[in-house]
């Protein structure tokens, strides 16, 4: 304990961007303030009562954009609920300060803070997004086609977590963006123009996980009476295709998917400064990159059979449409497509 009060004394003073002499000590402030997170067994009160500090370093400038980043993701893996129920409000100020106004790599970067944050507090996370302007900035910059490819595709995948976690909730909070004004396609129902977003991004996620998730997200949307969405449901469906073909290539030879991941680790590695766990001291190791091990089956959704969900939301659809309806949607589908799905199936 008397350990523990003389390092956050020592990150209190040399984080403190007041105090006369943070010229000299805020950036080894930060280094040490990180290490200390990623070290901790568990969290303790007096370390998350430092974290009203760090939204006073980003304010200023983004200088320390990705120390402050890594410091926000390590407390969300330290405190999942914590740090939201006690500074939630506080964060979502911070990122929402961030989100649009930095480079593509500063955005990709705040959006994996994000991620994390939906993953490890879903529920939390998703209610401090849709009660916050965070919120709809980010459903504005996902669909107003004004960010590059990669941000774009980092948003929807992001946005496609929250439809996955709970879909009623992000139709609601979507409709509510939009009657906050969203720079979306004209003449496009806000949910319609997020499935079309979608399906124009999906191919600029490198990582085979992130396209599954979009794929889950879209799936989601089937079960629904909408005609808007209903008449997506065969773009939808060949997408899904393509991931269970890659899904099953990766299963036959899994070498091949690892390279593509860890080739895309290396790149986001070098352009992010994304965290790497081999470069820490073994008591780091043990303490946060367990907590990450912990949390990627839910990242992952490595327990989430993509083709067990296509069949059932493909079974609500019919249910809520009828027979009719449906055939007349599976016959607008590419039939090679319906026929590769139904094996999947078997």
């Amino acid at each position: 304990a008397s350990i523990e009060s003389f390092l956050c004394d020592v990150i209190r003073y040399s984080a403190d961007v007041t105090q006369e002499h943070e010229l000299y000590t805020l950036e080894d402030g930060l280094d040490l303030w990180l290490a200390v997170l990623r070290s901790a067994p568990a969290g303790t009160p007096a370390l998350l009562a430092l974290f009203p500090l760090l939204p006073p370093v980003l304010m200023r400038d983004y200088d320390r954009l990705q120390s402050c980043l890594h410091i926000t993701e390590s407390y969300l893996l330290l405190y999942p609920s914590d740090l939201l129920a006690h500074h939630g409000q506080a964060l979502a100020s911070m990122l929402d300060g961030v989100a649009g106004n930095v480079k593509d790599a500063g955005a990709l970067m705040t959006l994996q803070v994000l991620d994390t944050m939906l993953v490890v507090c879903p529920h939390g996370a998703s209610t401090l997004l849709s009660s916050t302007p965070l919120g709809h900035k980010i459903f504005n910059m996902a669909l107003s086609a004004e960010e590059s490819h990669l941000v774009s595709a980092a948003l929807l995948a992001l946005l496609s977590r929250l439809c996955f976690l709970d879909p009623p909730a992000f139709l609601t909070s979507l409709q509510h963006a939009a009657a906050l004004g969203l720079k979306a396609p004209p003449g496009i129902p806000p949910p319609a123009a997020f499935v079309d977003a979608c399906l124009d991004n999906i191919d600029h996620l490198m990582l085979p996980r992130k396209r599954r998730l979009v794929c889950v997200a879209l799936l989601s949307l089937i079960a629904t009476r909408d005609a808007t969405l209903l008449q997506r449901v065969p773009l939808i469906l060949n997408v899904v295709v393509e991931v269970l073909h890659s899904e099953r290539k990766e299963a036959i030879l899994p070498s091949s998917g690892s390279e593509q991941d860890l080739e895309y680790s290396e790149v986001l590695s070098r352009a992010l400064g994304e965290y790497d766990c081999t470069s820490l001291q073994p008591q780091e190791q043990e303490a946060e990159s367990v907590r990450r091990r912990d949390v990627e089956p839910q990242a992952t959704l490595e327990t989430t059979s993509l083709a067990a969900i296509a069949h059932a939301k493909l079974g609500e659809c019919a249910a809520l449409n009828g027979e009719g309806l449906y055939a007349q949607i599976l016959e607008s589908a590419d039939p090679d497509v319906v026929a590769q799905l139904r094996r999947f199936f078997a």
